[in-house]
């Protein structure tokens, strides 16, 4: 079994409306041979910015944490715009060489394009 201590939780704390304090909290995290978590356990705050650790770590990852959650999501807007313009431009296809038999595939590309839809405004909000 292996042991690791990992961030946890970074805690700030005001008082009277002011900005007072922040900590952070580390969690040992003890896992068997194949990799499973048999058990972990917080560990007690510790002040930031003092010589056990420093706010210019904690801000540096939680900076690039956020940072590359804004780029994900960035691309699942990116590719459901794509996915949309496609199946715009499969349905004008469709209408331009209108068959009875595409009525069907035209109507399931129509409701592909609201669940993208509902997907690309749920992202954006």
């Amino acid at each position: 079994m292996t042991t690791e201590t990992q961030p946890y939780e970074f805690l700030a704390r005001w008082r009277d409306g002011a900005l007072s304090g922040f900590h952070i909290q580390f969690i040992d995290v003890t896992k068997d041979e194949s990799g499973q978590v048999v058990f972990s356990i917080p560990l007690n705050p510790q002040p930031v910015g003092d010589k056990a650790f420093p706010l210019s770590d904690a801000m540096r990852e939680l900076n690039t944490s956020a940072l590359l959650e804004v780029q994900r999501l960035s691309d699942v807007v990116s590719d459901l715009s794509s996915q949309i313009g496609e199946l715009k431009k499969t349905i004008e296809s469709d209408r331009q060489l209108y068959r009875p038999e595409k009525e069907k595939k035209s109507d399931e590309l129509r409701a592909m394009i609201a669940d993208a839809q509902v997907q690309l405004d749920a992202l954006q909000t």
